[in-house]
């Protein structure tokens, strides 16, 4: 459980309020010749983010069998720019700009590491903006927080402004949005400079925001309720005038964002990337278990103490022995480690492997296998039950709870839970008076309220900002777990969706207003993937079938707009149900929307409108993905329409990493296709799926050989290097090296090959003949080796049968014998 604000702020010398601690009481600056004394705004801000990061860190971090930094396990994730889809007519294009303008302008645009983002679009500032707008989306669990943070950090570490944190759950209460720019003279600098500065502090901001030296990070744009109007609208209108002169990065969610992104729409959005697997899930499951350290190892011992210790000799002894104990838990960790690894690696839990590239899940699954090795779940709601029997097993020695208190503590947060995410006043963020409605007093150790402090699932995060009792506001342990918590106290999927809707909105008959229809809340989605994944009991199967049989077969009596909603709800449900029986109807449907399908009676290509091909594509990206690979596959090897086809290996770039069959009917499609267009984007898909098969870095060799299009062996070349592993190199610079029609890719990749080779490796790699000769002259070497061996062999054997057989023959010798 995090530690309380209040603590940590008595260790720094200050105190937290609001999730801003004030620093009154430090000493700041120097004074001037003047006698006012400077304001330090660089550690004013360090200071801020140090608490601030202990009341957001991950709890996962923070259990008692290991204490866990961050920076130890922590795995860069990549992002990926958006932007939106740029639409062109094929027939519009002049032959004069040739292949280049066929270059698709998707809703991904560029891909950036971590360091990347950092160089070049916040301290470089190249993007659009100049790096003064930038959204951070992602979904739940993503690491939306500690990549702000990290942001937070290092523009103080690079010296490039003042980083002020603003948790947007602070500002959104009640359904209004706090004014920003009162927030940070009334708020924020109340907390961080003392009365007597407030004039100066508020001269000095302001002079600093207007020269753009002032980073506002504002974090959890889906955690602000805002009645009557859109929350990225709210926010769009709070950062305009003088105040827009800073530069503004904040966090959302994908589904929040996806709601209204036309609101900032001057933003540059990047959207955090899941862990690759396997190499940055395997990084991140070697950081955690090669850092596992027992809470004792990492308090510090006073000096004394240590030299204390050091003195006596058999303690020395013992000292040794704790280091052999110390190695041998080192050596326990890393088998755990493989031994998870080599578990997630096994074929039959691909969909665990798919679960796990988020980096809160994956950090739950860590926390899972850390203690108890055993069956792994596949769904998200199985995950994060076997972690919450994790959570009371871990606290039982500490505060110990039966399993039918357990039960009631589970019901009463579900119920606190749902009603936070019914009214929306808060969305996360909750008031002690609102949470005391429903689990009691925090002081009463009978109360739900009191034993879910003691858990840790509820946790004090600072003060209201609207309250003048400074009433204390609280956080679930994460907000996934409000939303499954949620999931949990839900019996019926009626409660999602009127069981009597026919074609018109269902009327309440107690009010006669409309019922309400959280299938199409943004902030429901979550909640009804987790229901969906609850455990299979036979009632609740059942339940689950009707559920997606009412979302595909749902009429909204408008024109279809909310049918296809509905329907692609189902296609993401039916990730979390995997038993559904029509699942496999669904990903065909959804297939047939996306791509088209063959009219047997126009003999033609039948397509949808575009709207319903983009919203298809996106669903197909979140469904059952053994499924959807399988359906794409089978649409390339059968389809006779080029466009199909091309976008269908486009979505399987997207979807199929390391995928065998997906890569096959991709590489098979290079050698049939006749379009350069469609060669080109298929070599791009190759890049981002088939690191290391052979198979795929063949076709790409050969292409890069027989294309006549730049622009496709150009793509290949990079695919190439993006998929080529060590040990694979000699043979391509072989490759390269012997072809006959030498072209700038070609040499493009053998340059790359010769940066990660050793220069022995190379040299054979480049003189393969003058290495077969060597390796034929070894080869003769070794077999006149063996003719000269053998040859002496007989030489000894009638010398030995030459002077053996006259002894034994002779005449004399018998008759002496005799």
């Amino acid at each position: 459980m995090p530690e309380d604000a209040g603590k940590f702020a008595e260790k720094i010398g200050v105190y937290a309020q609001n999730s801003i601690v004030n620093i009154h009481n430090q000493n700041i600056g120097v004074s001037d010749d003047s006698g006012a004394t400077p304001i330090n705004w660089h550690e004013i801000c360090r200071q801020l983010l140090e608490s601030q990061r202990r009341l957001t860190s991950n709890p996962l971090m923070q259990d008692e069998s290991a204490k866990l930094q961050r920076e130890q396990i922590y795995v860069p994730l990549a992002l990926v720019q958006r932007t939106k889809p740029e639409k062109r007519d094929k027939d519009d294009v002049s032959p004069e700009e040739g292949t280049r303008l066929y270059e698709p302008q998707y809703e991904e645009k560029q891909r950036f590491e971590h360091e990347a983002f950092l160089t070049q679009i916040l301290e470089k500032a190249e993007g659009k903006t100049k790096g003064k707008h930038i959204a951070l989306i992602g979904e739940a669990g993503a690491g939306k927080t500690t990549l702000l943070q990290s942001i937070a950090f290092w523009v103080l570490e690079k010296n490039l402004g003042f980083s002020i944190w603003i948790s947007l759950a602070d500002l959104g209460r009640s359904g209004t949005l706090t004014d920003l720019q009162s927030y940070l003279f009334n708020n924020w600098l109340s907390f961080a400079v003392p009365p007597t500065q407030l004039t100066q502090a508020k001269e000095e901001l302001t002079t600093q925001i207007q020269q753009g030296r002032v980073w506002l990070l504002l974090d959890g744009v889906d955690e602000v309720a805002v009645f009557g109007v859109q929350t990225l609208q709210a926010i769009a209108q709070q950062l305009t005038g003088w105040i827009a002169q800073s530069r503004v990065v904040l966090t959302c969610r994908l589904n929040v964002w996806q709601a209204d992104y036309n609101a900032l729409e001057t933003f540059e959005t990047y959207r955090l990337l899941d862990f690759d697997y396997p190499k940055q899930v395997h990084e991140f499951i070697d950081n955690w278990f090669g850092n596992l350290t027992s809470q004792r190892n990492l308090t510090p011992q006073p000096p004394l103490l240590i030299k204390e210790r050091g003195s006596d000799k058999s303690e020395g002894r013992g000292s040794d022995k704790s280091e052999e104990r110390g190695s041998d838990k080192s050596e326990e960790r890393k088998s755990k480690a493989e031994r998870l690894k080599a578990e997630l690696d096994n074929a039959e839990r691909g969909r665990l492997r798919d679960l796990v590239q988020n980096p809160l899940r994956l950090t739950l699954l860590c926390s899972i296998w850390q203690s108890e090795e055993g069956n792994l779940p596949q769904t998200k709601a199985g995950l994060y039950q076997q972690f919450v029997q994790q959570i009371y097993t871990w606290k039982k020695n500490r505060f110990p709870i039966s399993t039918e208190e357990q039960q009631k503590l589970n019901n009463a947060l579900g119920r606190l839970a749902l009603r936070d995410i019914q009214e929306g006043g808060s969305r996360f963020r909750l008031l002690e008076s609102f949470i005391k409605e429903q689990l009691d007093d925090p002081d009463d150790e009978k109360s739900s309220f009191y034993k879910a402090l003691q858990l840790g699932w509820l946790n004090h995060v600072g003060i209201a900002a609207e309250s003048q009792s400074q009433e204390k506001v609280y956080a679930f342990f994460h907000a996934t777990f409000e939303e499954y918590f949620a999931a949990l106290t839900i019996d019926d999927w009626d409660f999602f969706l009127p069981r009597e809707h026919k074609n018109k909105p269902v009327k309440d008959k107690d009010t006669g207003k409309p019922k309400p229809y959280q299938i199409f809340e943004p902030q429901w989605k979550e909640v009804i993937l987790l229901w969906l994944g609850r455990e299979n009991l036979d009632l609740e199967s059942q339940k689950k079938e009707e559920f997606i049989k009412a979302l595909v077969e749902f009429n909204d009596g408008c024109g279809q707009f909310y049918q296809y909603r509905a329907y692609f709800l189902a296609a993401m449900g039916i990730v979390e149900f995997g038993d559904c029986s029509k699942a496999d109807d669904i990903v065909e449907q959804i297939v047939k929307w996306g791509f088209g399908y063959f009219n047997t009676q126009t003999k033609q290509w039948q397509t949808f409108a575009d709207p319903v091909e983009e919203g298809a594509n996106t669903a197909l990206q979140q469904t059952h993905r053994a499924k959807a690979i399988a359906a794409l596959v089978k649409l390339i090897n059968t389809s006779q329409d080029e466009d199909t086809r091309r976008d269908a290996a486009y979505s399987l770039g997207k979807i199929a990493v390391g995928n065998e069959s997906a890569i096959a009917a991709l590489v098979k499609l290079i050698d049939t296709s006749q379009d350069e267009y469609t060669r080109w984007l298929v070599a791009d898909s190759l890049g981002k799926i088939a690191v290391g098969n052979e198979s795929a870095i063949a076709a790409l060799v050969k292409l890069i050989d027989t294309s006549q299009d730049e622009f496709t062996r150009r793509q290949a070349a990079e695919s190439l290097e993006k998929i080529l592993t060590t040990d694979q190199m000699a043979k391509v610079v072989t490759a390269l090296r012997d072809n006959s029609k030498p072209n700038k890719e070609r040499y493009k990749v053998i340059w790359h090959c010769a940066q990660n080779m050793s220069y022995s490796d190379f040299y054979q790699a480049w003189h393969p003949r003058s290495n077969m000769k060597s390796a034929m002259r070894s080869a003769q070497y070794r077999w006149w080796q063996v003719a000269l061996y053998l040859f002496l062999g007989l030489c000894i054997f009638a010398l030995v049968r030459f002077t053996v057989s006259p002894s034994v023959n002779n005449p004399a010798n018998i008759q002496r014998q005799q």
